[in-house]
């Protein structure tokens, strides 16, 4: 039985990043069975209910991640602002990091993708690795064209960065370069083992002989939404898990027994916003998907070709889908004739060996 120990910090900015690290933290328990995993991370606990025990969770932020306006759109010069604030607690906050660390053994340090991480992991005198498909000095470069008195952030963060020991690289990724160290691994994704029939059958028995459109959505982009509009739309089921919204073709679903990925398989369809979970598990699982683009995403035009080149794919622009008018977009993205190409989704064992390589 291993005794490795390993912390992992993980950006609490989106589910995305919990999610992929979630499968990488299974994996690294599978082939190592003993193994201590301490998880920092100011991402919702209910995120790691998946988990096995025993895992150490510290809510820990020390990374500043985006302020949104919405889920659609970036608050550019509150993002600089707060990401600036930060920098000037810095100091006092990898003290924190670093004393606390050192109460504990600790082999390794992996991060998805804060920093400063690896400065932590420099000063305990472990390695660090990086595991991501955008680091923040690449998205925040495009904000600092706009801002160029923040140019500070992004040599900040890329002289933490420079002390990672290597990068685990996912597929659509921005430029990386500040890595010395680049190694490429596959998607890192949940895909579906089930059979969408029966899954089907339990969500609704009036979705036979009916497609179903799944909507991953958060509440806030929920109540934007014209919902009159979308219950006059015909033969089409609609599923979301939230409970406040009401429309005669949509299906309230709260069974938290039943996997994302089975809901996501047994979908006609996904409309959603083009994060990398939601874009990696519909490639893995082959649904098509309607797309909102949003604003000041820098990562959303590398997301958005990998859907253009590999899936079944349409964008729905925000205020189409504010007004409910989906019906058009969901006609054309079920009338298009590509292939899906095979994505393997054994992204999370390969980093998981390599994490582990890092500690013997």
């Amino acid at each position: 039985m291993s005794r490795f120990s390993i912390v992992y910090y993980i950006c609490g900015h989106g589910y995305g990043h919990a999610v992929r690290s979630i499968e990488i933290l299974k994996a690294l328990r599978a082939l190592s069975p003993g193994i201590a995993l301490n998880i920092r991370t100011n991402a919702p606990r209910w995120l790691f209910s998946s988990l096995e025990p025993p895992v150490t969770f510290s809510a820990v932020q020390f990374e500043s991640g985006v302020v949104q306006k919405n889920s659609f759109s970036v608050d550019v010069k509150a993002t600089l602002e707060s990401a600036g604030n930060l920098l000037e607690r810095l100091d006092e906050l990898l003290d924190a990091e670093v004393t606390a660390l050192r109460r504990c053994p600790v082999d390794l340090i992996v991060s998805d993708i804060n920093p400063f991480a690896f400065e932590v992991a420099q000063r305990i005198g472990v390695s660090g690795i990086a595991v991501g498909n955008f680091s923040w000095d690449w998205i925040f470069a495009g904000w600092v064209q706009r801002y160029p008195h923040y140019r500070f952030l992004i040599e900040r963060f890329r002289f933490a960065y420079r002390k990672a020991a290597l990068l685990l690289r996912l597929p659509f990724h921005g430029d990386m370069e500040v890595f010395s160290r680049i190694e490429d691994i596959p998607l890192v994704g949940r895909r579906s083992a089930r059979s969408p029939h029966p899954i089907r059958r339990a969500l609704d028995p009036g979705v036979s002989g009916r497609r179903l459109v799944f909507l991953p959505l958060r509440d806030d982009d929920l109540s934007r939404i014209q919902w009159q509009r979308v219950g006059r739309i015909e033969n089409i089921q609609f599923l979301t898990l939230s409970q406040r919204f009401k429309a005669p073709n949509l299906i309230r679903y709260s069974d938290e027994t039943v996997p994302f990925e089975d809901l996501l398989a047994a979908s006609d369809a996904v409309i959603c916003k083009p994060g990398y979970g939601i874009v990696s598990e519909c490639l893995l699982n082959r649904t098509p998907i309607v797309y909102v683009p949003r604003r000041d995403f820098i990562e959303d035009g590398v997301l958005r070709a990998a859907l253009r080149r590999h899936a079944v794919s349409r964008a729905l622009p925000v205020a189409d889908f504010n007004r409910g008018e989906w019906q058009r977009t969901l006609d054309l993205l079920w009338s298009e004739k590509k292939p899906w190409p095979e994505f393997h989704n054994d992204g999370a064992r390969a980093a998981a060996q390599v994490l582990l390589g890092h500690c013997e």
